[in-house]
């Protein structure tokens, strides 16, 4: 899901493995899921294209109210 659209809080984030990948991987890497999604929680973003001062203070809400196990 788009990062801009995720929640800050929910169960989503509880006691999770989060991959946080640019939206044009699963199109340039065919094995994306089988390699690198099972069993995350995903979100995605263009850091090319956006502005993405908004996902850094949006990342640090989730990271800093959340119980993630790891990020990837």
């Amino acid at each position: 899901m788009q990062l801009a659209l995720l929640p800050l809080a929910g169960e989503l984030w509880k006691d999770t493995d989060v991959l946080l990948a640019a939206d044009c991987v699963s199109v340039a890497m065919p094995d994306f899921h089988e390699h690198l999604l099972a069993g995350k929680s995903v979100g995605v973003a263009c850091p090319k294209l956006d502005d993405v001062a908004p996902y850094v203070e949006k990342l640090s809400a989730i990271f800093a109210g959340n119980s993630i196990k790891s990020m990837s």
